[in-house]
């Protein structure tokens, strides 16, 4: 079961429940998988500002510090049986609704994504 942690109060965003679902899905998969002996997935969501933050974090080895820059390619992977288009397909979906998206390695250990998107506004503009 992931820690979560939810702010009382978070704006709405207008995102396409669908897809933003394969976003978490396949990072709530990476993050699993980075975990083979087993860890826990924290999961953070907050209003900061004008956005919403997403934060999933896990408890693996990381991202080696060479490989930062690449996981977004198509087709990269580190995987025996992975295609590479995960985490290309999450970016673009996520920059589709207006949001930015970051990985990064966390001390002592694993790796946090940062997924901020924009929340609606008064006249359903972000």
């Amino acid at each position: 079961v992931p820690d979560v942690e939810l702010q009382q109060e978070i704006w709405p965003v207008d995102v396409d429940q669908g897809q933003i679902e394969q976003v978490l899905l396949n990072l709530f998969v990476n993050a699993w998988q980075a975990m083979p002996d087993g860890g826990r997935i924290g999961v953070g969501l907050r209003a900061e500002g004008a956005r919403v933050r997403i934060e999933i974090e896990d408890a693996g080895q990381g991202i080696p510090a060479d490989l930062l820059d690449k996981i977004w390619n198509p087709f990269f992977t580190t995987k025996d049986k992975g295609t590479g288009l995960g985490l290309g397909i999450v970016k673009n979906i996520v920059e589709a609704h207006g949001g930015t998206i970051q990985i990064a390695n966390r001390e002592p250990q694993g790796a946090r994504v940062t997924i901020d998107l924009p929340v609606r506004t008064a006249e359903g503009n972000a």
